[in-house]
């Protein structure tokens, strides 16, 4: 039964001699409802006391009817301040205008959420998202909504810093002078590229974005996966071991800085790529520079090392083929006598080719210097029936031609040509170089060779005049005396008139022993080679034995060193021994000689001593020189000293002492 439906109770009593009847109902239900009303109203104003969201309740008028201790805090007014009065009052008449249109939303029947700038109590602007949420009646009208409102003034200044720092990463991202990819290598993906990889690769945007990695590096994906597996595990990396594919199809070698950015949530790998086409176009020529001086280098030394003309063709045919890596090479010279260049020294040609080869004008290599310049290139000679010799090379297979003019001082020499067989190939222009700096060598070296073999011819005819003079200062009379002695003698003995022919017999074997002792000396001379072949000290012992002994003079050589010595020094001590020797056969008739050997303080020293009947060098005249003057200039070149000591009636002893150390 409820409680309004009991009965009440009913007293009757006297009140004043009347009678009073009163009605008694118990409401102790009602009032501990009413107490548990408050109590759950107590609860739940302190629940929304403690949400850091300012709450309040605003009516159909626009009046507050509840707020909690966060939107107090917030305007910095008390609950009384705040109840009962207009929203306008409490926002401030730009604020409420700004916003009118979200209440007639809200008092619509709509739930409106708005982001908006909020002044706080101390003046401070915050970021705020506010909530409307209408309030239903049981008739479905609007009488009031409710107002949940959040600071995210902080969220909002992250995502502000978040994004200037991805409007400058974009900044640097699309400005940047290097190509930059933002990579998902689980997804053989590009994620994003700057204008600088679309530039360089040759793609738009959306081209590079819809293709896969394996597009750019088709032929290294492993080695890729590699890269980046090294780079999620270490955070970051480097390689320049991979290239990136053109649209075109080119590639280009690339060196690659990566590492790891989250995007999206996703860990990818952002990387840097720089195009090192120019920087390895840069090592490769100074690699190939090196190279080139390096063959240049190696050529000068060998061709510096040849004396023979023969020897130096050969070796610059041999040294240009290496150096150029072609099959085949070939010097030309210049024939002034008929105009013509005929192949002097082959290297990788058949033995026949210099025989077969005809000899090409002069005026038609003129012709092709003055149209193409001092090098000449056929790409194919096969191409060329027009040429001098196309048979020749027709018939051996030469394919390109490349030739250099060797010339000096503007004076054509010849030419330095390389060959190709079977396949014409193109040269580059630091071959080019290379041929032309090894045709300056080979210039200078050929130009050397012949003046040495001019010089040596030179030399072969003075030595052949200087032995015409001995042999007419010496032999030759020696053997006229004889001559007209014989005849002398034979008038006299068919006359009756040779009285002593043993003396006379003797002085006739006089005469030819000392014609015969010059007859050695001057064979000795002719040759010089055991220098070579025994050092000094063997020279000087072989000298000794084949001239001195054999003439019948007691000869010795008394070495106290042995000591390896430069080629100049030791052909210089050996010509001034040489000479002294000589003096010693041709004018001390000396009966013992000595040649002494010894090292002393650095300096090597050489004495000739004879027992012969000495001279007085004073007095010896300059014209006549007795092989003083080039004993002289010999010892003088070699930064020495030269002593002759000697006396009529004394013998003679000749001192040379010089240097070790001089270079050859």
């Amino acid at each position: 039964m409820r409680d309004e439906d009991k009965p009440e109770a009913q007293y009757k009593a006297q009140q004043d001699g009347a009678p009073v009847i009163s009605s008694v109902r118990d409401i102790t239900d009602q009032m501990q409802g009413e107490e548990a009303i408050s109590e759950s109203e107590e609860r739940m104003h302190r629940l929304i006391d403690a949400l850091p969201v300012c709450i309040s309740y605003i009516d159909r008028d626009l009046r507050y009817r509840l707020n909690n201790k966060t939107y107090e805090e917030w305007f910095g007014l008390k609950r009384s301040e705040i109840t009962g009065r207009h929203i306008k009052d409490v926002l401030g008449d730009k604020l409420f205008a700004e916003n009118k249109k979200h209440y007639d939303a809200v008092l619509s029947g709509q739930t409106v959420t708005i982001e908006r700038v909020t002044p706080t109590k101390d003046g401070k602007q915050r970021y705020v998202v506010g909530t409307h949420i209408p309030d239903f009646d049981e008739h479905g009208e609007v009488r009031g909504f409710i107002a949940l409102v959040t600071d995210i003034t902080e969220r909002k200044q992250v995502e502000e810093s978040a994004q200037k720092g991805e409007e400058q990463f974009r900044k640097i991202f699309d400005h940047s002078n290097d190509a930059i990819f933002l990579i998902d290598p689980a997804r053989d993906a590009i994620v994003d590229a700057n204008p600088k990889a679309c530039e360089m690769l040759g793609y738009s945007r959306e081209e590079l974005l819809s293709l896969g990695m394996s597009a750019i590096h088709p032929n290294e994906m492993p080695k890729l996966m590699t890269f980046a597996h090294s780079v999620f595990k270490q955070g970051h990396g480097w390689t320049d071991e991979l290239t990136c594919r053109t649209k075109k199809g080119r590639f280009l070698p690339a060196e690659i800085s990566a590492s790891i950015v989250e995007i999206d949530g996703q860990e990818c790998m952002i990387a840097l790529i720089r195009d090192t086409t120019e920087r390895k176009e840069a090592e490769e020529r100074i690699r190939r520079e090196a190279t080139r001086a390096d063959a240049l280098a190696h050529a000068a030394a060998r061709l510096n090392a040849h004396l023979t003309l023969d020897a130096v063709l050969d070796a610059v045919c041999e040294e240009t083929a290496r150096a150029l890596n072609v099959p085949a090479a070939a010097v030309l010279l210049n024939d002034e006598n008929d105009a013509t260049l005929s192949p002097a020294a082959t290297f990788g040609l058949p033995p026949d080719y210099l025989e077969k080869y005809e000899p090409n004008p002069r005026a038609l290599f003129d012709t092709y210097t003055r149209q193409h310049g001092s090098l000449i290139v056929v790409p194919d000679v096969q191409d060329r029936p027009d040429l001098p010799n196309a048979q020749l090379y027709a018939r051996y297979d030469i394919c390109t031609a490349v030739v250099a003019s060797l010339s000096r001082e503007g004076q054509l020499m010849g030419t330095l040509n390389v060959y190709t067989f079977a396949e014409p190939r193109t040269f580059g222009d630091d071959e080019f170089a290379l041929l032309t700096g090894l045709a300056d060598q080979a210039a200078q070296a050929i130009e050397n060779a012949q003046l040495r073999q001019q010089a040596e011819l030179a030399a072969v005819m003075e030595e052949r005049g200087r032995l015409a003079r001995e042999l007419h200062d010496s032999v030759t009379q020696s053997l006229y005396s004889l001559t007209l002695l014989a005849e002398g003698y034979q008038r006299s003995a068919r006359a009756g008139r040779l009285e002593h022919p043993e003396e006379s017999l003797i002085e006739l074997g006089g005469i030819a022993q000392q014609a015969l002792k010059e007859m050695r000396l001057l064979v000795h001379q002719l040759r010089p080679l055991a220098l070579e072949r025994e050092g000094l000290l063997g020279a000087l012992h072989q000298r000794l034995s084949a001239v001195e002994k054999r003439a019948g003079v007691e000869a010795r050589l008394v070495a106290e060193d042995v000591v390896e010595l430069p080629a100049s020094i030791e052909e210089a001590l050996y010509r001034i021994a040489q000479e002294a020797l000589n003096n010693t056969l041709k004018h001390a008739t000396a009966m013992s000689v000595t040649v002494y050997f010894r090292i002393d303080d650095g300096k090597v020293e050489l004495e000739v001593v004879d027992n012969g009947r000495g001279f007085d060098p004073n007095a010896i005249d300059e014209r006549q020189g007795m092989g003083l003057v080039s004993m002289r200039e010999r010892v003088e070149g070699l930064g020495g000293v030269l002593t002759i000591d000697s006396a009529p009636g004394e013998g003679t002893k000749v001192k040379v002492s010089v240097g070790t150390h001089r270079n050859s």
